[in-house]
């Protein structure tokens, strides 16, 4: 989700200059979001530059939320602490995201910030449940030493 979240923000301010695929952009956001609430449609928000920083914003702030849970996770489990690439890695995107939150931070915008729509979890790949042939695996019972129940 936090991925999403900062994927979304590049998206926003790509899409500022490209015309000619406006309806691409609004198709592929339409997408991905599972209720849009709001006063105004979407073609609206990506039209005015002032409602798309305030959108990325929402999801830059949903991004440095996310990771700053994914750190505390990371301090609680025992076996986790032990990988200190993880430790790196959440530091360093933890970091750049919330570098590009101060950034379009402004000193003058006064508004709360609004919460980021739900992003639709979706994927290609179809789940596969298979049940598991227990007849190929040879046990030994380790009780048999003990003789039979009296």
């Amino acid at each position: 989700c936090v991925c999403v979240c900062v994927w979304i923000l590049s998206l926003l301010f790509l899409s500022a200059d490209g015309e000619e695929c406006e309806e691409e952009v609004e198709k592929a956001f339409l997408s991905f979001y599972t209720n849009l609430s709001g006063s105004q449609p979407l073609s609206q928000i990506l039209l005015d530059a002032e409602n798309r920083r305030k959108l990325g914003k929402a999801h830059l702030r949903h991004a440095v939320m996310k990771h700053e849970e994914a750190i505390r996770v990371h301090s609680l489990c025992k076996i986790l602490r032990k990988m200190d690439i993880l430790q790196d890695v959440l530091s360093q995107t933890h970091k750049r995201s919330l570098d590009k939150y101060l950034e379009l931070d402004r000193e003058d915008d006064f508004d709360e910030t609004a919460e980021a729509p739900e992003i639709q979890a979706q994927t290609h790949q179809k789940p596969e449940i298979t049940s598991p042939n227990f007849c190929t695996v040879q046990v030994t019972d380790i009780f048999q030493r003990l003789g039979p129940l009296s």
